[in-house]
């Protein structure tokens, strides 16, 4: 407790300080785009900046989260619970109408990419308002993810440090993957999704800085929460078949291939199912921000009561890893799978505010635990991976952390199967 303690007084201290206290040392350029400004080795500097502060402050609002959902909207109530309690229904409608009320504004990760390459000044209060619509969202349990918003938290340190130098592209590049390193302490899928969502601006530099970021967001984010390395016993897959492979015996990749292609049909139906959902629920006629968001948020808890699951809502990572458990019946999966595409595609068309990557990785599960536990890995990453068009992401993400290297491979193919499959339905 003391060391983390320590640490954050040194971050908030030494990190947060304005960049004129460190600029004799790195001899940093002003806020202009000259030469001297977009050095190298100041671009570097600024990326462990970015991972240092945006690791401490990911880690403060996934504290946030915590807080809300476990100490005050869902306080007594755990996960295996038959979900038939009125606070599955008031706890996300009472925190859509705050966050509708009260708590607009920031910038989305998109905007904040912009912003940043034209080295505009960071709003932070406005920034700030929209982490605490995050984590009201979240800590009510509407069923959005944290991946968004903590990317938006870390693309927001980015502009930050770009404003005062740098080459902007390459800290944009190391906000994003500072806020997926640390939101779900995956750095090498964090490294992956920022340079592939943005394959334009990556450069060798982009690519240094995104890894330094990532890495140092990572450690700072584990070091204040006190998380605990995420173990499991290693999965079937490509790369352990191959390893065990006899010539005349191509049975083993024969049933990989099997999981592969029904992994990617499977993830390719759910990616559509949402996109369709969400456009539904964008035709709805608006009334404000409030009530459009209590309206989403009552929609989840009702299909939350329905089901009496509350898979259906925003509970950390307990409902992926039911989700891969294997120990629901088909016909169940699949009901939670369908609620799960309407109550997400409500919220997501709503003003709430979050992120994807856990609902697609949830949904992909749950339609690949419908086959097999093995497809459900592989359709997870491909799910994400076709809905985001980042395979390569999907399958990193699931392989850190399930801490299953051997899943990378199949779940890439699946993925890019799956958003062949997506294209071409669309």
């Amino acid at each position: 407790m003391l060391l983390r303690a320590a640490l954050l007084g040194h971050l908030a201290h030494a990190l947060v300080a304005p960049p004129r206290l460190i600029r004799p040392r790195l001899h940093l350029a002003s806020t202009t785009t000259e030469t001297k400004g977009d050095s190298t080795v100041e671009t570097l500097a600024r990326s462990v900046q970015i991972g240092a502060v945006g690791g401490t402050i990911i880690a403060g609002f996934r504290k946030c989260v915590d807080t809300l959902h476990g100490d005050v909207f869902f306080k007594g109530l755990s996960f295996d619970v038959c979900a038939k309690d009125p606070k599955f229904i008031l706890g996300p409608v009472i925190g859509a109408l705050i966050v509708g009320k009260a708590l607009q504004g920031g910038k989305t990760v998109a905007q904040l990419k912009d912003v940043t390459l034209r080295r505009e000044p960071l709003k932070k209060r406005d920034q700030a308002t929209r982490g605490a619509a995050a984590a009201l969202t979240l800590g009510s349990g509407c069923s959005l993810g944290p991946e968004g918003p903590c990317v938006e938290l870390g693309a927001a340190t980015g502009q930050w440090a770009a404003s005062q130098g740098g080459k902007p592209n390459a800290l944009a590049a190391a906000g994003v993957a500072a806020g997926v390193a640390a939101g779900f302490d995956a750095p090498t899928a964090a490294v992956a999704f920022a340079l592939e969502s943005d394959t334009k601006n990556a450069d060798t530099t982009a690519a240094v800085s995104a890894i330094t970021a990532a890495g140092v967001a990572s450690y700072v984010s584990r070091a204040l929460l006190g998380v605990p390395s995420t173990t499991r016993k290693g999965s079937k897959g490509l790369a352990a078949v191959v390893t065990n492979w006899k010539l005349t015996d191509v049975g083993p990749l024969m049933s990989v291939a099997q999981d592969v292609v029904i992994a990617s049909f499977v993830a390719a139906v759910f990616a559509k199912a949402l996109r369709t959902s969400a456009d539904l629920f964008k035709r709805a006629p608006s009334v404000n921000d409030s009530l459009d968001a209590a309206r989403a948020a009552a929609i989840t808890g009702a299909i939350t009561l329905a089901v009496g699951s509350p898979m259906i809502l925003f509970w950390h990572s307990a409902p992926f890893k039911a989700a891969l458990a294997g120990s629901l019946s088909r016909n169940r999966v699949l009901t939670l799978a369908a609620a799960k595409v309407a109550a997400t595609g409500a919220c997501v068309s709503s003003p709430l505010v979050g992120g994807l990557f856990a609902p697609t990785l949830i949904l992909g599960a749950l339609g690949g635990a419908a086959v097999s536990p093995t497809v459900a890995r592989y359709a997870a990453a491909a799910c994400l991976g076709a809905f985001f068009g980042t395979p390569v992401t999907g399958a990193l993400l699931v392989a850190e952390l399930l801490k299953a290297p051997a899943l990378v491979l199949p779940s890439f193919i699946a993925a890019v199967l799956a958003r062949a499959l997506l294209q071409r339905a669309e």
